[in-house]
């Protein structure tokens, strides 16, 4: 008897251990993936077609301006590529900057990476005539923090007015960018450097970005995978902007995968289809 339970209990004992270990294992196969996800590299690119809801208890950081940047302090830790930031540049120049927030007063457009760690929505010399600030949504762990553009125009006037927005959401490390009303006004759209406003994110460092080209299928080109069609990211085919960046279209950014099975990593989607999106008339 004495000897059966010992079998018995010493069976249990290693059914416990190998559990144990198995999950020991899976927790840090989790954290391990979770920890490197956080690379801008690693990260889901997805395109939606959502619906622009305009911001109105925010904070006004000025109402008419031209080439300012704004200090915003955020009101949770939010980790972009790899590093938890408590603030972040906002530019009347169409993008938001990170830690190492180099760049983040650069006014020149010829190459995506000329700003590191970044958010970049219209990217380009730009006057903001109806205001530009942020608002804080909900409450934690949920929260987010969306910046706003209003009644952008190009440099040197072209009667455009445009409305975008960039949303970081707390816990998550989701981000979004949102098109509202985009009317572009007589702005000659040309693929050439200059005229080439920037969409997509900067990693922080010179060769790290995902540089987005629009279209019926809006095509992210990853720096460590498929860095083309432009030498070094410097733009992307920029009057496709104007046909495909319209109101409520959804560019997001997430951290993780939405399905992750242990031992199988999800890869990040390069391409997403968005076929039922139809260029605007220019």
């Amino acid at each position: 008897m004495v000897s059966l339970f010992n079998n018995f209990n010493g069976d249990f004992m290693k059914q416990v251990l190998k559990k144990s270990l198995l999950l020991v294992t899976a927790i840090l196969m989790l954290v391990g993936y979770s920890a490197k996800a956080q690379r801008l590299t690693d990260m889901t690119f997805s395109v939606s077609q959502g619906s622009w809801q305009q911001s109105t208890g925010w904070t006004v950081l000025a109402n008419v301006v031209d080439d300012a940047s704004y200090y915003v302090s955020l009101p949770f830790q939010f980790k972009f590529d790899d590093y938890y930031n408590s603030y972040v540049y906002m530019s009347s120049n169409g993008h938001i900057s990170f830690y190492p927030y180099y760049g983040y007063y650069n006014l020149t457009n010829y190459y995506l990476t000329y700003t590191y760690a970044s958010v970049q929505v219209m990217k380009r010399d730009l006057y903001v005539y109806n205001g530009m600030g942020y608002e804080v949504q909900g409450v934690a762990p949920n929260r987010v923090i969306v910046f706003q553009w209003l009644g952008v125009d190009f440099y040197y006037g072209y009667s455009a007015n445009m409305n975008f927005q960039v949303k970081l959401y707390e816990t998550s490390n989701r981000v979004d960018i949102v098109f509202g009303p985009m009317n572009y006004g007589s702005f000659p759209f040309q693929d050439y450097y200059y005229y080439a406003p920037h969409l997509g994110f900067t990693g922080t460092n010179s060769s790290t970005y995902i540089n987005i080209e629009p279209g019926p299928t809006f095509v992210a080109h990853f720096s460590n995978r498929n860095p083309e069609p432009r030498y070094t990211s410097s733009y992307i085919i920029s009057s496709q902007i104007a046909g495909y960046c319209t109101q409520g279209v959804t560019i997001s950014l997430t951290s993780f995968p939405s399905l992750l099975m242990f031992g199988h990593k999800a890869e990040p989607s390069c391409v997403v289809e968005t076929s039922t999106m139809e260029p605007a008339e220019l």
